[in-house]
C-alpha cells in the first residue's frame, strides 16, 4: 500500500458464497446479505463495520477475529430506506477522524 501511496484499503461484501475481499482479510465471510465493511489502514489493525448494535454481542466472538482492533455495530437494514446510508456515514466519520488522505475502495 505504501508503494502505491494508499493510507487505507476499504472493502465491503454482503455474500458468503460469492467471496469478495472481506473473507480474505478476516477469514470470515459476510453472512445472509448483511453488509460487512473492513477498513484496513497501512499502519494499524483493521476496523469492521457491520449490522448490529450495543444490545447483542458480536458474532463471532472477539477472540475469533484476528487483526481487528475495532468492531462497530450500526443498526441498519437494506429493507429500511432511512437506514441505507448509516454504514457510509460511519465509514466517512472514521476516515475523516483518521486523517486518511488516499484510499482504495474494493467491492
Amino acid at each position: 500500500m505504501k508503494a502505491e501511496g494508499f493510507d487505507s484499503l476499504i472493502m465491503q461484501n454482503d455474500n458468503q458464497y460469492l467471496g469478495g475481499y472481506v473473507r480474505y482479510f478476516l477469514d470470515l465471510p459476510a453472512v445472509q446479505a448483511y453488509p460487512l465493511t473492513v477498513i484496513f489502514p497501512a499502519n494499524d489493525e483493521m476496523t469492521t463495520i457491520s449490522q448490529g448494535g450495543k444490545v447483542l454481542p458480536f458474532n463471532p466472538p472477539t477472540w475469533a477475529v484476528r487483526g481487528v482492533k475495532t468492531r462497530i455495530g450500526v443498526p441498519y437494514w437494506r429493507s429500511v430506506c432511512i437506514t441505507s446510508t448509516a454504514d457510509a456515514e460511519r465509514r466517512s466519520k472514521l476516515l475523516r477522524r483518521a486523517t486518511t488522505r488516499r484510499w482504495a475502495l474494493w467491492a
